[in-house]
């Protein structure tokens, strides 16, 4: 299985199960604001191409979440949980929180409603 053919859908996959765990519409337009990625970049890593750094953004961006990484990467990944386990047991560290926080404040005049960290699941320990 080429790597290209299962990537960009998972990711798809991963915006739409965003949107239903957090009761908020993630468009690929509020994924690349939250990421510092362009919906350019966006649109083609859902689309299978795009450059590797873009990548790497897009698949923290869903590890801050809550998403296990080995589930986008490995190619069977039909017996992998898609969300980590231990989510509930990790805790934010401040500098996380803070550098959140402070991203969100420059987004805010364009997407007022994106969470804030105290909303976030509890990721970091």
């Amino acid at each position: 299985m080429e790597l290209e053919s299962f990537i960009g859908p998972r990711f798809v996959q991963l915006r739409s199960d965003l949107s239903e765990r957090t009761r908020m519409k993630w468009t690929q337009t509020h994924v690349a604001e939250a990421t510092g990625l362009t919906l350019n970049q966006v649109t083609r890593l859902e689309s299978s191409s795009g450059p590797m750094t873009a990548f790497m953004k897009l698949c923290l961006f869903y590890y801050a979440w809550g998403y296990d990484i080995n589930w986008i990467m490995v190619p069977d990944n039909e017996n992998m949980p898609m969300v980590r386990p231990s989510e509930e047991e990790m805790e934010p560290s401040d500098q996380v929180e803070a550098e959140y926080e402070a991203y969100l404040e420059s987004l805010t005049p364009k997407f007022p409603k994106l969470p804030r960290f105290s909303k976030l699941p509890k990721l970091f320990k």
